[in-house]
């Protein structure tokens, strides 16, 4: 008896429902007015919310289940990072970067070492079938214990500690190269990572 009073009810509530949006002309509101349009709502997708949205509901009235919504989104960004270890005055290998469909780099550079260390960094552009490189910034590598992996730089914040050196460049070519150079005139090496940011 219970379960036909239920569905009674829910039959009047979907046919008052029904009858409103019939006397109700449709609207297209701007945000903030109590019919705007949400497509959490609009269960078919055709851009609209109407009786099939609400009928599909109702047919479901009840049921219940897992609520977690899957979404697609498109990513315009992308990261990594490389290791290096450099004894003094030594260049790292070329550290390319393929930058097509972007439009900054973001590099964040992290380094330690047991002395004084001058890490400079090289940033280099495809120019035809060559790099053209040049020096863009110079920073000092912490004092401490080598590690073969130093905590990693987060150029868009920073949750534990600064990164030595962080910058952001236009992207001007398909692949950009980055170059790090440790000049120590103490003979200290250094160990640390180059991280880079690439965002459309």
């Amino acid at each position: 008896m219970a379960a036909k009073k239920d569905l009674v009810i829910v039959i009047l509530a979907i046919f008052c429902l029904a009858l409103t949006l019939f006397t109700v002309l449709p609207t297209h509101s701007s945000a903030g007015a109590a019919s705007e349009y949400d497509p959490w709502a609009d269960i078919n997708d055709d851009g609209k919310i109407d009786l099939k949205d609400i009928g599909y509901a109702a047919r479901l009235f009840g049921a219940y289940g897992d609520p977690t919504k899957s979404v697609t989104t498109n990513r315009n960004w992308t990261e990594g990072s490389f290791n290096f270890s450099l004894p003094a005055n030594g260049v790292t290998g070329n550290f390319t970067i393929t930058t097509a469909g972007f439009k900054t780099i973001t590099i964040s550079l992290d380094a330690c070492s047991l002395g004084s260390c001058e890490i400079q960094v090289f940033i280099g552009y495809l120019s035809g079938n060559d790099f053209v490189d040049k020096r863009v910034e110079s920073a000092f590598a912490r004092l401490g214990i080598h590690l073969l992996i130093v905590p990693e730089p987060q150029p868009w914040y920073y949750s534990v500690s600064k990164p030595i050196f962080t910058q952001s460049y236009g992207v001007t070519s398909p692949q950009m190269m980055f170059c790090i150079w440790n000049n120590s005139t103490a003979g200290y090496s250094a160990d640390g990572r180059l991280y880079y940011y690439l965002s459309s």
